[in-house]
């Protein structure tokens, strides 16, 4: 699946930025029509499977992968386990997601938990990041979920039900299609597992993570935001709330 600016071109409603998003969204449509706007990212092929596929077997196949990934990257180790170890602890999580899910939150997540430091699980993968911004950022959601300090399997979806949108909307129960009740928005953690999920999700749109927020002072909050950077580098960036990137951008959010 590839994205392009199309797929933000519809009226947004309710809400202090909807006119301006209009607004955005009629001039966008125009230069493309015009053939002045070619497509952000290339067309790339990201795995998936619709949770009504999911078998038993098959999800343990996908978490295997994921947990053979993480052994490349390191995790055991600095988590003072062994490969076989940290395999039957992740694999004792597997199970199928509940019926709600379905259509969702159709991505299965391992999320290595918060007893390794953040800095060492997003520079594990290639990321380039502050440590010092890390030090600045709360891991608790507007919900009061608090990521686990061991792995733990989490169903999610990547951004793309939310690609455009402003992560206001959510937190102000201003978008119809999340739901409080059992949705989440996705943290950094969250992010950790979603990127090894999906390696090279990140070349077809970034991916807001507004359940992690750091706070410098009044009116100066910021976001997470995963992208790629200039030399093609995966990025852990901080985008501040007044100024939101959204085109190429959607917000990841979890099942609850």
């Amino acid at each position: 699946m590839s994205m392009n600016y199309r797929e933000v071109g519809e009226p947004h409603s309710g809400g202090r930025y909807a006119e301006g998003i209009n607004i955005v969204n009629a001039t966008v449509q125009d230069l493309e029509k015009k053939g002045l706007l070619p497509d952000r990212f290339p067309s790339i092929e990201i795995e998936t499977l619709a949770h009504e596929a999911w078998r038993l077997d098959q999800l343990k196949a996908e978490v295997e992968k994921q947990v053979l990934r993480y052994q490349e990257f390191g995790f055991p180790k600095r988590l003072k386990m062994t490969n076989e170890k940290f395999k039957d602890q992740i694999m004792d999580l597997v199970t199928l997601p509940q019926e709600k899910y379905k259509g969702r939150f159709d991505i299965p997540v391992i999320v290595p938990g918060s007893r390794m430091w953040l800095s060492q699980q997003y520079r594990s993968l290639g990321f380039d990041q502050s440590d010092r911004e890390l030090s600045y950022f709360e891991t608790s959601d507007y919900g009061g979920y608090k990521t686990p300090r061991n792995p733990s399997l989490v169903w999610m979806q990547d951004g793309r039900k939310y690609f455009g949108r402003y992560p206001s909307h959510l937190f102000m129960n201003t978008d119809p299609n999340f739901s409080e009740e059992d949705e989440r928005v996705a943290n950094i953690y969250d992010g950790v597992g979603l990127m090894v999920a999906r390696p090279d999700l990140l070349k077809d749109h970034s991916v807001f993570l507004p359940g992690t927020t750091a706070d410098y002072g009044p009116g100066l909050g910021y976001m997470i935001l995963l992208k790629l950077n200039k030399e093609g580098r995966p990025a852990l960036t901080m985008s501040n709330k007044n100024k939101y990137d959204l085109m190429g951008s959607g917000i990841a959010t979890c099942g609850r």
